[in-house]
């Protein structure tokens, strides 16, 4: 029996504020650069590790060649990974004085590597007084 090995992703994105909770849920594409981190890991056993998700403005659809964001303009270390069967969860919490805006595109990093990236289709509206939490999960 032959089997398929993908990889897919999903990006949640929960913005809280005095104005209530807003939340936003799309899939992503795993460019060929992240493919690349998987097969060098399957074949030496080595490979960075996803380790941080950056923002952008950029409105160009995500192409399998990309290998940054169209226009980054915040990024920040992952704050937890949760393991588990066949998934990887990456979970980030950005507070009300880290930055603000609006975000039309998010990355999921490997060290300087892109490993996913989305246009959302819904952009993120981030204000001042509002914290906003992430969780970026990888299903194999």
């Amino acid at each position: 029996m032959n089997e398929d090995f993908k990889i897919e992703g999903r990006l949640t994105a929960v913005i809280i504020g005095p104005m209530g909770i807003r939340r936003h849920q799309q899939s992503n594409l795993i460019v060929d650069a992240g493919k690349n981190l998987v097969r060098d890991l399957l074949n030496s056993g080595s490979g960075l590790a996803i380790s941080k998700i950056g923002l952008g403005t950029g409105t160009t659809a995500a192409a399998a060649s990309n290998v940054a964001l169209e226009s980054e303009t915040f990024s920040k270390n992952i704050t937890q990974k949760v393991i588990s069967a066949k998934q990887i969860l990456c979970k980030l919490f950005v507070s009300t004085s880290e930055v603000t805006g609006t975000f039309s595109e998010a990355g999921l990093f490997a060290g300087t590597t892109l490993f996913s990236r989305l246009i959302l289709g819904t952009p993120i509206v981030k204000a001042a007084d509002e914290s906003l939490y992430l969780e970026w999960e990888i299903n194999f």
